[in-house]
């Protein structure tokens, strides 16, 4: 059943309630309270997104504490973007597992799912010659592969090298790898 979309009063207020709940939680409660919050940001990742934008220091503080969890299930571009602005906005704020969370997620929604049997080597390989034949995406989805080790060993050289040959075919979203740290 789908969910009904939240105001940014409705979400805020929710918001609010969640982290009070952390606060006040007896120690043995902590762990439940916490992963309310985590999974309240992760299914409303969309509501989610514009509250990263617009959040103040002191919530987005608050959102930090759960976001690594919480991020590990949004795989939006726009979830990502949202949490790149707020590390803009707010540099003191450690959002950093976070986003490391939230690319893989991202990655993995890019990349075409495993056949029945395949293994994660056999697929690599596949898009391995498809990026050596010039396929955009299939040089986008090498380096994915690539850049988090998925059926080949984590190299975020060759990462680059195959995101910079996707991009120079236009290939737009491949662009994010020039400011990744490896």
């Amino acid at each position: 059943m789908k969910q009904k979309r939240l105001s940014a009063a409705e979400y805020d207020a929710e918001f609010d309630r969640l982290s009070r709940a952390i606060v006040e939680a007896p120690f043995e409660e902590l762990d439940a309270a916490r992963v309310a919050l985590a999974d309240f940001l992760a299914t409303r990742e969309c509501e989610t997104s514009f509250f990263l934008v617009r959040a103040d220091e002191r919530r987005l503080q608050t959102a930090s504490t759960v976001l690594d969890e919480a991020a590990t299930q949004c795989s939006s571009a726009r979830f990502l973007a949202a949490l790149e602005f707020a590390r803009l906005r707010f540099p003191s704020v450690p959002l950093d597992g976070a986003l490391e969370a939230s690319r893989a997620a991202f990655a993995r929604s890019q990349l075409e799912p495993l056949r029945s049997g395949q293994s994660a080597t056999d697929a690599y390989a596949e898009q391995l010659s498809r990026a050596e034949s010039g396929s955009a995406l299939a040089q986008w989805q090498a380096a994915l592969r690539l850049w988090f080790g998925l059926g080949t060993k984590r190299d975020c050289k060759g990462a680059r090298l195959w995101a910079e040959k996707a991009v120079a075919q236009g290939f737009a979203p491949a662009a994010f790898f020039a400011e990744l740290d490896e």
